[in-house]
């Protein structure tokens, strides 16, 4: 569990830089 939850919070930090990454392009 405690892996499962290293990998949830790298998918959260990667989701928030797509969705920078969008903002900006906007």
């Amino acid at each position: 569990m405690r892996s499962n939850q290293k990998l949830w919070k790298r998918l959260g930090v990667r989701l928030i830089h797509l969705i920078q990454s969008r903002c900006l392009s906007k």
